[in-house]
């Protein structure tokens, strides 16, 4: 069995995708063709450089390490709550 190491350091210049003109960036990493290794980072919030610092190991079978693919990708946070859920949330204060 081989360790891979994956490091995400940083994004800059990210589109705003919230309406305060930010983001809630965060980075999924995972293997393919087998994505049963998955790794998420914190959210970076209301950031459009976020800085995440994070380190990953993934444990490869060395048998199949030049057919596998590391996958990254970015997602943003949805923050935003149904009125429902906003309507609760005010109840209780």
């Amino acid at each position: 069995m081989l360790q891979l190491s994956v490091g995400v350091i940083q994004a800059s210049e990210l589109p705003a995708m919230d309406m305060g003109g930010t983001s809630d960036p965060y980075i999924k990493v995972f293997v393919l063709p087998d994505k049963k290794q998955k790794f998420e980072t914190k959210v970076q919030r209301k950031t459009l450089n976020p800085i995440f610092n994070e380190t990953f190991i993934f444990k490869v079978r060395s048998a199949v390490m030049l057919q596998n693919h590391c996958t990254v990708s970015m997602s943003q946070k949805n923050m935003l709550q149904t009125n429902g859920e906003n309507q609760k949330q005010a109840g209780k204060q």
